[in-house]
């Protein structure tokens, strides 16, 4: 995932993202915006329910930030 997909999610309408493997975009786009990984991980296990999977949250943990050199302040 690139910073012009993020990008692209961070202006859709919540309604748009219901596709297979939602979870784990808007967990790092969460972590763009940094959040915190308990409140990424706590909103993920909110919607996910009962497909909520370890591997998923691990993903998002790993996922780094710091390869986008160009974030902006209010993202």
């Amino acid at each position: 995932m690139n910073f012009k997909e993020l990008t692209i999610l961070s202006g859709v309408s919540s309604d748009s993202l219901l596709q297979h493997r939602t979870g784990c975009a808007v967990g790092c786009l969460r972590k763009l915006q940094r959040w915190g990984l308990t409140s990424i991980f706590y909103e993920y296990q909110r919607f996910a329910a009962v497909k909520a999977r370890v591997s998923d949250q691990r993903f998002m943990e790993l996922f780094d930030v710091s390869t986008f050199k160009h974030i902006p302040k209010e993202f």
